[in-house]
């Protein structure tokens, strides 16, 4: 028997709040009990994502004999459940078969997306990079997204600190290197659409730019590579 699912809690199988949760129990009979009279059941019980104690289970779990249960609309956000499947022989009420895994319930991110140009010259003007497309997936519940974005050359690394915003010199004057020679970090557009001066970039040079969607709980990034080649006099 087998339910495809981890058997430790920190390698749960994640599913999100708009996913369709399918447990499917696979049995292979043997001989001896597959012309067996059988029943077979669920028990399946929940814990709290951070005491991670479980403390109650779904009663019509017990009650369903399918190998396949669903749990959509019976769930709770950023929970844990135990899942087990059981099958036992009716005349003597052997356990001849089981499984158990556990599966962790939590609210899908927002979704980043960014369009735009993969390819600059230095010269022809200033380029956007457009990261609108970005959505919730629950704007039922009314939150608002948040845009940062940041950029980098494609061999430098993000710093751990971005209180300070890499496009203008503040505290970065004595750097090099990012998208304006004041090192990789976060820039201070906020909106969801960026103005990249590309004249003041180096040509020859590939950037990486990073946009962060926060609905203020979830986030989610995504990453944009941009090619700028050198103005070239004819």
């Amino acid at each position: 028997m087998n339910l495809n699912l981890s058997k430790t809690l920190d390698q749960a199988k994640v599913f999100y709040t708009t996913d369709l949760i399918v447990f499917n129990a696979k049995v292979q009979h043997s001989q001896c009990s597959s012309s067996a009279e059988t029943f077979s059941y669920w028990h399946i019980t929940k814990a709290n994502l951070k005491s991670r104690n479980f403390y109650s289970f779904i009663p019509k779990a017990i009650e369903n004999d399918k190998r396949v249960w669903s749990m959509r609309r019976r769930t709770s956000i950023d929970t844990y459940y135990y899942v087990s499947y059981f099958l036992r022989i009716s005349s003597e009420l052997r356990i001849i078969g089981h499984d158990y895994g556990y599966a962790l319930l939590l609210q899908r991110p927002p979704v980043a997306n960014i369009s735009g140009v993969s390819f600059a010259t230095k010269g022809q003007g200033n380029i956007t990079l457009n990261g609108s497309r970005s959505y919730d997936p629950h704007p039922e519940q009314g939150r608002s997204l948040t845009f940062t974005w940041f950029c980098r050359r494609s061999y430098e690394v993000f710093p751990k600190n971005d209180s300070h915003p890499v496009d203008a010199p503040n505290v970065n004057a004595n750097l090099s290197g990012g998208c304006y020679g004041y090192g990789p970090g976060r820039l201070s557009g906020r909106e969801n659409l960026l103005n990249v001066e590309v004249n003041r970039m180096e040509g020859g040079q590939t950037y990486v730019f990073e946009l962060l969607v926060s609905n203020g709980e979830e986030s989610s990034r995504v990453v944009h590579r941009l090619e700028v080649a050198s103005f070239v006099i004819r």
